[in-house]
């Protein structure tokens, strides 16, 4: 909730530069007639993000800039979010190196090695991808509108349409470094990528020292090493910028803090729902009826089943949110009734895919939630666009996990 006010704040300041509209605008005008390859490459970047830094949440910084330039370049709200969170939930189901997904699974399996299985995680990255992309070319091409007032006038962050005299590069500059330091610092490289560079020269910076005087440690503080950063860290550095654009395009520091509570108002709604889901995931966690759920469809059936399974999973995901608690909830009662390797690798491959699914439709899906509110779309609305391209990504799925089980 503290990094979904602090993005708020940042692009309420943003929104009253005068400039944050202009740089959308401009963007939009070289992309035109190029609209379906920006898309193709945007969602490729997000996927790829998702499935193999984890990042999902946390990308939330760009968003709202992004849907603006969707929805200035003609398209609808459905279309915004088909291109910018729905990315994410295909990268959960290829999920490759995350840690928030694979590293859950692969903790409560025993598996150690993040390589494993890789052919049937690319599998289903890719094909996913392409069933995904197919869809939302399809869409944005039967409802890209001439007219988009209507669109933008109904969204929070669009910016305030008029011309200024004023640098465009301080707004790019700080969206650039929020970015390297999304990629850098969050990720665990240690863990995941056995890469301790980071750690190592933390180390040494918090070493350094003039005498007994340890200079590095007390500059950096509490700062921890990249590779371990939360969402507490990224949402200072957010707030930092929202700080330094204010006070880059001249605003007093009583107009920054008015147009950060103007943009953190924007985001309550956003953030009660996303805590509200997450009150459900801690009733579930906390309560056994799920576990008496699934001990009653494990023992349907003496040997491990591919259906039963799946719909344990399918059920798991709605209850519980959130991987962690999927993974520990559900995987060792399953994994009780079929110990062998290549059973447990199959899990493995049943967990990620159909709980990246489930995160399309389910109430419970932080993502889902966020990203419906935000653009304000019903969500009975959301399922009626897109339940073909669940249909159609079930049916990969399925295939995928019967291939990896036979083989």
């Amino acid at each position: 909730v503290i990094f979904l006010f602090t993005v708020g704040a940042l692009y309420g300041v943003l929104e009253k530069t005068g400039k944050y509209r202009n740089i959308l605008e401009k963007i939009v005008k070289r992309l035109k007639g190029k609209e379906q390859i920006f898309i193709v490459i945007l969602t490729l970047v997000i996927t790829a993000l998702s499935s193999i830094l984890g990042l999902n949440l946390m990308l939330f910084v760009f968003i709202p800039a992004l849907v603006a330039i969707i929805l200035l370049m003609g398209y609808d709200k459905i279309s915004a979010f088909l291109i910018t969170i729905v990315p994410m939930f295909v990268g959960i189901i290829g999920s490759t190196y995350s840690i928030y997904i694979n590293g859950y699974i692969n903790q409560v399996v025993g598996i150690t090695d993040f390589g494993n299985d890789m052919l049937s995680k690319i599998a289903l990255l890719v094909i996913s991808y392409v069933v995904y992309i197919m869809f939302t070319l399809a869409y944005t091409k039967k409802v890209k509108k001439a007219k988009i007032e209507e669109e933008t006038d109904n969204i929070a962050f669009i910016g305030e349409k008029k011309q200024v005299k004023k640098a465009s590069w301080p707004i790019i500059t700080v969206f650039a470094i929020i970015f390297v330091l999304l990629i850098l610092a969050p990720t665990p490289w240690t863990d995941v990528f056995n890469v301790e560079f980071f750690t190592n020269l933390h180390e040494s910076i918090q070493n350094w020292a003039i005498g007994e005087y340890t200079i590095g440690a007390n500059l950096l503080g509490y700062i921890e090493a990249f590779g371990s950063w939360t969402y507490l860290e990224i949402s200072m550095i957010v707030f930092t910028a929202a700080l330094i654009i204010g006070f880059t395009y001249k605003q007093k520091l009583s107009e920054i803090i008015d147009n950060m509570l103007y943009g953190l108002g924007k985001m309550i709604k956003p953030a009660l729902l996303v805590t509200f889901s997450m009150v459900i995931i801690i009733m579930t966690a906390y309560h056994p009826f799920y576990i008496t759920i699934t001990d009653y469809i494990i023992n349907l059936s003496d040997n491990f089943n591919i259906f039963l399974t799946s719909l344990i999973t399918i059920i798991g995901s709605v209850m519980n949110g959130e991987m962690i608690y999927l993974a520990q909830s559900s995987i060792p009662l399953i994994a009780g009734t079929f110990p062998a390797t290549e059973a447990i690798n199959s899990l493995a491959i049943i967990t990620q895919s159909l709980y990246g699914l489930t995160m399309f439709f389910a109430p419970t899906s932080t993502m889902l939630v966020l990203g419906l509110s935000y653009l304000d779309v019903p969500y009975g609305e959301w399922l009626k666009k897109s339940w073909k391209l669940l249909l159609e990504l079930f049916i990969v799925i399925v295939a995928i996990i019967i291939i990896s089980v036979l083989v």
